[in-house]
């Protein structure tokens, strides 16, 4: 979709560098081997702009429904945050070269559909569920430091900034010459840039908006800053395009490209090896044996654990501090696992304990 963007921006050899810059800038292979909804949400709100450049180019309004569909999967993947793009595109909109209606009946319908269907059916089922996507998964996120997620006021500047700055890997050094030439370091000159009607505007707004609220938000990882990493491939394919003349430049393009995706092979067989303590390979590789399809997990801590339930095939329970649940007689579940154990039976539930995370171990009741 980055490599889409690049060739309906600015033609196929920039559409080429695009994608090549966005493979191997570095963060997003990082970001694509980590068990995350922000690879998702990148790829949606690529897709999301990707229609809405098509339909300034065509103006075709089944690009604009397609714009609302990727919205509104955007928004079922990680809810409000999916709207950041949109919010550039609507002050930068008014001064686009082509006049697209935006608000197109059929494509808002279906992005209301994609966006909050699941969420209805759920809150249906489970009443209790909007009080915590409101009042934890955004106001707590947002407004509280709750998650003890890197709250603190200087984060934006050591976490964010060198991501958007820097995310693009050794390609950004290849980008820096026309903003030497343009002089587009000065602040005068990138706020020209940013008010201009060119894509380059939009692409620029998009990420000071991004930055801006995921900055202002309390809940701070360095995986928020991925879907940003679109606009900035595409700019800096961009700048890496406008010296694109004869075949050198393609030669420098093409060693520099396969140099940087052998570092991103060889780093991810070396990471395959090491241990980390956030790795929940080795502790499924503990609960798997002792189990069967019909085998209850329960984890009863406050971690999420995703990646334990990834491995179990989403066979997960968990209970918190403050959780009813029924009373279970210890004499009779210790002779249930007992007897399930001297009969090679699987035990019914398996509780795993991870106060401590290096303790890793799980116990059959």
């Amino acid at each position: 979709a980055v490599a889409a963007t690049g060739a309906t921006l600015w033609g196929p050899a920039a559409g080429v560098v695009a994608g090549l810059v966005y493979a191997t800038g570095g963060f997003t292979a990082v970001g694509a081997n980590s068990l995350s909804t922000d690879m998702l949400l990148t790829m949606f709100v690529t897709l999301a702009m990707l229609c809405y450049f098509r339909a300034l180019g065509t103006g075709r309004g089944a690009w604009v429904v397609g714009m609302w569909a990727a919205f509104g999967l955007a928004f079922a993947t990680k809810g409000p945050v999916a709207l950041i793009p949109l919010l550039a595109i609507l002050p930068w909109h008014r001064r686009a070269p082509r006049a697209v209606k935006l608000a197109n009946g059929a494509g808002l319908a279906i992005g209301a559909v994609l966006a909050f269907g699941w969420f209805a059916v759920e809150i249906f089922r489970h009443p209790d569920l909007l009080r915590y996507l409101v009042g934890e998964e955004v106001v707590a996120r947002v407004a509280t430091n709750e998650f003890r997620r890197n709250g603190a006021w200087y984060v934006p500047l050591v976490m964010y900034l060198p991501v958007v700055t820097f995310g693009a890997g050794a390609w950004t050094f290849l980008a820096l010459r026309p903003v030497v030439r343009e002089g587009l370091w000065r602040p005068s000159a990138a706020w020209t840039r940013l008010k201009s009607a060119e894509p380059e505007g939009l692409l620029l707004l998009w990420i000071v908006v991004g930055f801006i609220i995921f900055s202002l938000a309390k809940s701070r990882l360095p995986l928020y800053m991925l879907p940003l990493l679109t606009p900035l491939s595409l700019l800096v394919s961009r700048g890496v395009a406008t010296w694109l003349r004869g075949p050198r430049p393609w030669r420098v393009i093409g060693i520099l490209g396969a140099a940087l995706a052998t570092v991103i092979v060889v780093g991810k067989g070396v990471a395959a090896g090491l241990d980390s303590r956030h790795d929940m390979k080795p502790l499924a590789a503990v609960v798997l044996p002792m189990t069967s399809p019909r085998t209850r997990v329960v984890v009863i801590d406050k971690q999420h654990m995703y990646g334990l339930q990834f491995y179990l095939g989403g066979r997960l329970d968990r209970y918190y501090a403050g959780t009813h649940v029924n009373a279970i007689d210890p004499a009779h579940a210790r002779a249930e696992a007992e007897r399930r154990r001297l009969r090679g039976e699987a035990p019914e539930t398996i509780t795993v304990e991870t106060r401590t995370y290096a303790r890793r171990r799980g116990e059959a009741e």
